[in-house]
């Protein structure tokens, strides 16, 4: 019963940035079954480019239960982005995308990231 209500209130509150107040949203969560580390620099180095044409379309994955997790968390109201890799127990560094870079997340975000036509209506740069 404690965890159940527990859960309730995370759930009620969510993730908040610390510095400004502003809600987190998880807006993609996608799992694959097994990778290695250079799998993973390169999921890293495309995100970090900041160009949708690098990132998107994302492959689908397994559901949400594999062993190599990318994450995508926005805090809207600051225009900033969060793309947070696992490989087992191991975590990448968080790549932060601001600005444009934020501007182009979202609206592949909102057009569907997994989509082969995601990166097509991005603000230009």
């Amino acid at each position: 019963m404690i965890v159940f209500v527990l859960l309730a209130v995370y759930r009620g509150r969510g993730l908040a940035r610390d510095a400004t107040g502003t809600r987190m949203r998880r807006r993609h969560a996608v799992a694959y079954a097994a990778a290695g580390q250079e799998v993973v620099d390169d999921i890293l180095a495309r995100f970090a480019s900041g160009d949708p044409a690098n990132y998107a379309p994302m492959p689908a994955g397994i559901g949400r239960n594999g062993t190599l997790r990318v994450q995508i968390w926005t805090a809207d109201a600051d225009r900033l982005g969060f793309v947070a890799i696992s490989a087992g127990i191991r975590h990448s560094e968080l790549v932060v995308l601001d600005g444009l870079a934020y501007d182009r997340l979202s609206a592949v975000l909102d057009r569907g990231i997994s989509r082969p036509d995601a990166a097509a209506a991005t603000p230009a740069g």
